[in-house]
C-alpha cells in the first residue's frame, strides 16, 4: 500500500454507534463528509469508552489525496491532547482496518 498523500491531520468523532463510528476530518472535504472507522479500532487506541468518543478530538493519519470516503482510511487514531476537553495522552497504531 502507497503512504502518498497521507498526513497527521485533526479530526472529530461526530458519530460512536456498537461497530462503527463515523470522523469529521476537516482537512479532507472540509470535514463536511464522514469517514467511517471501527468503533472497536477507536476505543483500543484512545481507552474510551463508546459514551465517551462523540465530540472527542483525535489526530489522525489520513490519506488526505483520496477522492472516496473510503480511500481517507485514517488510522493511528490518537487523542488531541490539546483540544478543549482533552482526554489524557494515549496512542496506538492501530489502524481502522484491523
Amino acid at each position: 500500500m502507497s503512504t502518498t498523500g497521507y498526513q497527521r491531520t485533526r479530526a472529530r468523532v461526530v458519530r460512536a454507534g456498537d461497530v462503527t463510528s463515523y470522523l469529521s476530518i476537516e482537512a479532507w472535504c472540509g470535514g463536511q463528509v464522514a469517514v467511517r472507522v471501527s468503533t472497536l479500532s477507536l476505543i483500543s487506541a484512545t481507552g474510551l469508552s463508546l459514551d465517551q468518543l462523540p465530540g472527542t478530538e483525535l489526530t489522525v493519519h489520513a490519506n488526505l489525496t483520496a477522492i472516496a470516503d473510503t480511500d481517507v482510511d485514517p488510522g493511528d487514531f490518537r487523542v488531541d491532547i490539546s483540544a478543549p476537553n482533552g482526554q489524557p495522552p494515549r496512542t496506538s497504531a492501530l489502524s481502522a482496518a484491523a
